[in-house]
């Protein structure tokens, strides 16, 4: 019985497919996941250097498999799924591939999301944390959990990420990650934290660890002095740290891991790293 013939789309898309790497597939499974990448974020978790994410970002969306847009007043590019890009996913994971028009829909629902700033705060912290893992090389992150796959642990709570840091020993800090911007009150914070507790699955064998990114240093003192009890969960609440803008040499990052900027809410003691957290 002969082959159905292939329309001239999934013939230009089965051409397309064959001239992507293991790394472009990487890519797609990331910004399926995550949405919405900066450069930056691309960068630091998928290439060497700067210089090679922008060469290989731009060919990607040449091919249709990304789309871009540029930020204001930035030199900064946000990617997401095209059409190619998402008709690639859908067929890797056995799910209808959708129409261009569907697509075409889809890049604009992300880039317009009324929630992007807040989302890409949470993924440039993860990101944040495999540059640094690369240039440490002595940990790195093992599990990386969007918003919607942290979800999971709970009933009805989001975080806006989970992941586990694995250093060279064995030792792990899996922890969940809440961005905060300071647009929530601090009695606001203090009653999610409560429903970490509250809300998790119990048929989760493990605990995570909660890690809280602000916006500012006076917004975490104000949190380590508002909240004094966490129960039997470990709190942390630091500064968030951003990424340098790809088109400086990556400076050291290696503090991300390193430096005692975690503040231990509920707890007197000193501050202390990620890396100490694994203990």
């Amino acid at each position: 019985m002969p082959r159905p013939r292939l329309s001239a789309a999934q013939a230009a898309l089965a051409a397309m497919t064959a001239r992507l790497t293991d790394r472009d597939f990487q890519i797609i499974d990331h910004l399926a996941r995550f949405k919405v990448m900066t450069t930056p974020q691309l960068a630091a978790v998928h290439f060497p250097s700067a210089n090679a994410a922008k060469l290989r970002l731009r060919a990607l969306t040449e091919l249709g498999i990304l789309a871009r847009t540029r930020q204001p007043n930035s030199g900064r590019h946000r990617y997401t799924l095209d059409w190619a890009g998402q008709a690639v996913h859908a067929l890797r994971t056995g799910t209808r591939p959708p129409s261009q028009a569907e697509a075409a829909w889809e890049v604009q629902r992300r880039f317009l999301s009324p929630t992007r700033a807040h989302d890409e705060g949470a993924v440039e912290a993860v990101a944040a944390l495999h540059l640094a893992c690369r240039q440490h090389g002595g940990a790195q992150l093992t599990e990386w959990l969007s918003e919607t796959e942290a979800a999971w642990e709970f009933q009805g709570l989001r975080p806006d990420a989970a992941f586990t840091l694995t250093a060279a020993d064995g030792r792990s800090l899996m922890a969940w990650y809440e961005h905060d911007t300071g647009t929530e009150t601090l009695e606001r914070l203090a009653a999610k934290i409560t429903a970490y507790t509250e809300r998790r699955s119990p048929l989760l064998p493990y605990t995570r660890r909660l890690l809280i990114g602000c916006a500012t240093t006076a917004r975490v003192r104000a949190l380590t002095d508002r909240v004094t009890d966490t129960a039997n969960l470990t709190v942390a609440a630091a500064l968030h740290q951003g990424l340098p803008p790809v088109s400086q040499a990556a400076p050291d990052t290696t503090g991300l891991l390193t430096a005692p900027s975690w503040h231990r809410l509920g707890f007197a003691g000193r501050a202390c790293s990620l890396l100490d957290l694994t203990h």
